[in-house]
């Protein structure tokens, strides 16, 4: 049977024939989209109509915060609430090693290039982005990962050492960063 909703084309969001009840379906000028009217009556949703009876097929069951006193609804079954989603292990994993890079880039501002853990994130960041998006100059690469420029050369000294990056002069004099010869690097964890 031909579709009434749309005569020009068939609908986009279409997966399946559309099941006539009885009579073809139109939507009526005053219908937002969100449904569809038998001629003469009564609203019934279209069978493969993304709006209004979808919400209901294919629903999670609401899950409960599991802080403590918490019992807040949580969304798509996650174990936590947004207030308390850094209980989550993860979370907390991923929390723990940022506050390890911070560590570590304070430790390499006071320190210098000694203290530059060429297997430490900050550094395993620098060669990946390097490599994802090419050369980049000293200024550039400093804003593109929010690293002051002079901590930034001490890890690149000690890359270029390691032959993980290297550095050239552009026409102005300033330094560019570009992928070393080591090969693409792997990401750890």
């Amino acid at each position: 049977k031909e579709c009434f909703v749309a005569r020009s084309h068939p609908l986009p969001h279409c997966e399946r024939p559309l099941q006539w009840a009885s009579a073809p379906r139109r939507i009526h000028a005053g219908d937002a989209g969100g449904g569809a009217t038998r001629r003469g009556g009564g609203r019934e949703p279209l069978a493969n109509d993304p709006g209004r009876g979808a919400e209901r097929r294919g629903r999670v069951p609401t899950r409960q915060c599991e802080a403590p006193l918490c019992g807040k609804s949580t969304r798509d079954g996650k174990p936590y609430c947004t207030e308390h989603v850094l209980l989550h292990p993860y979370a907390q994993s991923l929390v723990a090693r940022l506050a390890d890079q911070d560590r570590e880039t304070e430790r390499v501002r006071r320190q210098g290039e000694g203290a530059v853990n060429p297997q430490g994130l900050t550094a395993e960041e620098i060669v990946h982005f390097v490599w994802e998006h090419g050369e980049r100059t000293l200024s550039q690469l400093s804003r593109d990962l929010h690293l002051e420029t002079s901590v930034l050369e001490c890890y690149l000294r000690v890359l270029v050492r390691r032959q993980q990056v290297t550095l050239t002069r552009d026409d102005r004099g300033g330094w560019v960063v570009s992928p070393g010869g080591t090969g693409r690097p792997r990401r750890a964890g």
